[in-house]
């Protein structure tokens, strides 16, 4: 399995629990091993990968919509 991310341990010591935040349908989405918090980070063409509640996606990004 993937080692929680800072993001997730930061989560866990805040009182939040990503287990439950993922099972709600949110995903963590990383590029880079980084996780992703604004669209403008990213362009056209990059892979990207989003951690759910079970599993995770590898995709490549077609548009980016930093209003969307």
């Amino acid at each position: 399995g993937a080692r929680p991310s800072v993001a997730l341990l930061g989560a866990q010591s805040a009182g939040k629990d990503p287990d439950i935040i993922l099972q709600q349908g949110y995903a963590i989405v990383r590029s880079g091993g980084k996780v992703l918090r604004d669209a403008a980070a990213v362009t056209a063409g990059e892979r990207i990968e989003a951690q759910l509640s079970r599993g995770a996606l590898r995709a490549k990004v077609e548009e980016t919509l930093p209003n969307g």
